[in-house]
């Protein structure tokens, strides 16, 4: 009944992801980007309950193109937490990204406590900001 509930959620997450894609910009170069954190909930890590139903990682990725709505190779993309109340709750795999074939990525953890974290994402002087929340995994049934 758990698995079919986190597919239902899941599903109802993805389908406003395709809704919702709404492109910021132009920035000062011309650019038109959009970012988003999938899964937007990460788990501390557990030996006791499996990483594959609740996940200790989240993918940031960043989609950038340009004034043809073409993706955009080579464009620098920031990545910084937003707010003091990141300290302690997410790690990020690196501070800069540059795109490939229009895309770039990083890799968020759990650092060692739970909480909500705001990142920001730039692209040249055009910001958008993320929310990723970092959970204890609930504890295992017996």
């Amino acid at each position: 009944m758990r698995r079919i509930i986190l597919l239902f959620l899941c599903s109802l997450y993805l389908w406003g992801c395709a809704s919702s894609r709404q492109y910021l910009g132009p920035t000062a170069r011309g650019y038109e980007f959009h970012a988003s954190a999938a899964p937007e909930q990460i788990f501390l890590p557990s030996d006791l309950v499996s990483s594959y139903n609740f996940p200790t990682s989240s993918t940031v990725l960043v989609r950038v193109r340009d004034v043809n709505q073409t993706p955009a190779d080579g464009v620098p993309v920031m990545f910084q937490f937003a707010g003091s109340e990141c300290q302690g709750v997410v790690t990020l795999s690196a501070q800069q990204a540059v795109t490939l074939q229009g895309q770039a990525s990083i890799t968020l953890t759990p650092a060692n406590t739970t909480g909500s974290c705001r990142l920001a994402v730039r692209v040249d002087n055009v910001t958008q900001d993320l929310w990723v929340n970092v959970s204890n995994p609930p504890s295992p049934i017996r």
